[in-house]
């Protein structure tokens, strides 16, 4: 073997490390809103992430018992559950210090808002997230209540505001001309 594998080990670990962080930022950061109630998935994912850091260990493991004349069927795959129990054993460990469990806010002690003023932070209320409620809003003489409703688009709350401004303005011209 050449005097590099060394060297080949150490870019693998560091782009191990790094390809760790940059997902972390990529799912907590840029790709945050999704439609998820419960963090089940999230931790599947983060559980299951150990299978491509385990699969870089067992390829050093492979090299190097290739080198030295060591029986791979034996030594790849103990490498491979070994660091994938090293993974889960830090996760856990981690996970025991708040290192890598979700943030959650709790609300100190009677502090809790009433849905009046929740709905008025939020785009979506639990009648703008029913269709048949939007449906009925804006067929209806009045509207039921006389409030027209816009539809909650999922994962879309950021352009929410300017897609209700939007459609109040344009329904009336779009509706007279098909009329």
């Amino acid at each position: 073997a050449s005097g590099v594998v060394w060297q080949v080990f150490l870019c693998l670990a560091v782009w191990s490390v790094f390809m760790v962080f940059f997902q972390r930022y990529m799912h907590l950061r840029a790709c945050k809103r999704s439609y998820f109630t419960t963090d089940r998935l999230d931790s599947q994912v983060v559980r299951a992430w150990g299978v491509p850091l385990s699969t870089v260990l067992a390829a050093s493991a492979y090299w190097t018992a290739k080198d030295r004349g060591w029986p791979i069927l034996q030594v790849v795959p103990l490498a491979f559950c070994i660091g994938h129990a090293i993974y889960l054993a830090l996760l856990w460990a981690c996970a025991g210090r708040k290192w890598v469990s979700p943030k959650i806010a709790q609300p100190a002690e009677g502090t809790l808002e009433t849905y009046a003023e929740v709905a008025a932070k939020r785009c979506y209320t639990w009648d703008n997230c029913n269709p048949m409620k939007v449906l009925l809003s804006n067929c209806q003489e009045g509207g039921g209540d006389g409030q027209k409703l816009a539809p909650y688009t999922i994962g879309k709350c950021y352009i929410q505001v300017q897609q209700v401004e939007e459609w109040f303005f344009n329904r009336d011209r779009v509706r007279s001309s098909v009329m």
